[in-house]
């Protein structure tokens, strides 16, 4: 089942915000699947859509794969630091990604997850040595989800939508420290359709949860970081490509 984690209205413009995790990830039950991602996305835009108002999908990372093809469910995407394809991760995730993927329906997964659920106790101390080490559900999530990301590409969608990317040019799972993979991921994502725009420049420096220091929480408030800049864009492209009021 989804588990609907907050709902709130935006600081401004009257937005609401629904936020909610995938299947298999933070506190939703069940396995990651692209198919079923996209289909939860659709019916969750069908039930709270107001056909007087405007309606849009936030997404981050691998949710941007259960967005790109929602163009008949929503009036414009921010994707924040999209998963494109496995070919343009870093490279130690990208062999992670390429050693799941054949067995992802396999006992090695299964044993994968297991022996975290063993090492679990000791992750919260090197998280204290490390704080940029991602926690456990964060690393859980994504040893269930690895291998299903395997085959599919981003690039092959085509987005009708209005819609808005950011990409950190410090994430260390996409690999963008490297500037042509900064550049290949900003094109990659432009051409997705004829209505892009790239805000990325708001995201320098920053990580792939879009901090300076550590991963979670997601977007945190820090110093060295103009965090309500980033915020209002977002707003300002929803309020212009998601509402029909007025």
């Amino acid at each position: 089942m989804i588990t609907i984690r907050c709902c709130a209205a935006s600081r401004k413009g009257g937005i609401e915000l629904l936020a909610f995790d995938l299947r298999g990830h933070g506190g939703s039950e069940g396995r990651f699947e692209p198919a079923s991602s996209m289909q939860d996305c659709r019916e969750l835009c069908m039930l709270f859509h107001d056909p007087t108002d405007g309606n849009a999908v936030v997404a981050h990372s691998a949710g941007s794969l259960a967005t790109a093809a929602m163009s008949a469910e929503t009036d414009a995407l921010v994707l924040l630091a999209p998963y494109v394809a496995a070919d343009l991760l870093s490279a130690p995730l990208r062999r992670l990604v390429n050693y799941l993927h054949p067995h992802q329906d396999s006992r090695i997964v299964t044993k994968l997850d297991d022996a975290f659920e063993l090492f679990r106790p000791q992750w919260s101390s090197l998280r204290e040595r490390w704080p940029a080490l991602p926690p456990p559900p964060h690393v859980h999530g994504f040893l269930r989800s690895a291998g299903a990301l395997g085959d599919l590409d981003l690039r092959g969608a085509h987005i009708e939508q209005p819609y808005l990317f950011l990409f950190p040019d410090k994430d260390d799972s996409l690999g963008t420290r490297k500037p042509e993979r900064y550049a290949a991921y900003r094109a990659a994502v432009a051409g997705l359709g004829l209505r892009g725009e790239d805000a990325s420049e708001l995201a320098a420096g920053l990580n792939h949860c879009f901090n300076r220091d550590g991963l979670v929480p997601f977007m945190k408030e820090e110093s060295g970081k103009d965090r309500e800049a980033i915020l209002e864009r977002i707003v300002c492209f929803l309020e212009k490509h998601a509402s029909r009021r007025g």
